[in-house]
């Protein structure tokens, strides 16, 4: 899971956490597949990030960061 900027989301990927509404209101379910319309729609609100499921791979694994010390 990764916190995305919107304008670096693609249409498949899939939400991590809900996407809510300055007023609270959840706009996109954790799990909802988004499309290019809901990510115009998310830009348009003023939603400036979005968890993403799956888009950790550029995490480090524990070698390298131990390697890193």
């Amino acid at each position: 899971m990764k916190k995305v900027p919107i304008i670096e989301v693609e249409p498949g990927q899939i939400v991590a956490r809900p996407v809510a509404a300055s007023s609270g209101m959840v706009m996109v379910q954790p799990g909802a597949v988004l499309t290019a319309e809901i990510i115009g729609r998310l830009l348009n609100l003023g939603v400036d990030t979005v968890w993403l499921e799956g888009a950790a791979s550029d995490a480090k694994s524990i070698e390298v960061v131990l390697q890193e010390l």
